[in-house]
């Protein structure tokens, strides 16, 4: 588990009721995904909400202790083989169209065994992430605290 990450999310993550990722899926709208052995790093739920895969090596405290993760995108897609090249690409674009607004995020513990990653917990995160754009293909989320979620009316 990522100790960079601020305590509450570990927490969270630490604690949260054991889901399959299909299932925490399903918590955040995204209904009509089935159980699979591969993950969408990112996809718009049923009432048009992206939902951001965030892995736990890529969330971090920011300056007020807040959690951001830092999505490099660029990286990840030069990165990428196979079907992963398709699924940067979406990443990409789906982050680029929610610049300034609000997405909802599934917490991945990123477990890594014989040099193969592999989803340990996953959790349905209830608070929104905000995403901004820090350019050449990088971006960054930001979860956000209550009463910032209550302001934007989310």
């Amino acid at each position: 588990m990522n100790v960079s990450m601020p305590s509450r999310l570990v927490d969270i993550l630490t604690n949260a009721p054991k889901r399959a990722v299909y299932e925490n899926l399903q918590v955040l709208g995204c209904k009509s995904v089935k159980q699979s052995r591969s993950i969408e790093w990112g996809l718009a739920n049923d009432d048009g909400v992206a939902v951001i895969t965030l892995w736990d090596d890529c969330i971090s405290r920011g300056p007020k202790d807040e959690a951001a993760c830092d999505i490099p995108t660029a990286k990840w897609r030069a990165d990428s083989e196979g079907s992963q090249v398709g699924k940067a690409d979406r990443l990409i674009e789906l982050l680029k169209v929610n610049v300034g607004k609000l997405v909802r995020g599934l917490i991945c513990e990123r477990r890594n065994a014989d040099g193969t990653a592999s989803i340990g917990r996953s959790v349905a995160d209830m608070r929104k992430w905000l995403v901004t754009d820090l350019g050449q293909g990088n971006f960054r989320l930001i979860r956000q605290d209550r009463a910032v979620r209550d302001a934007a009316g989310a």
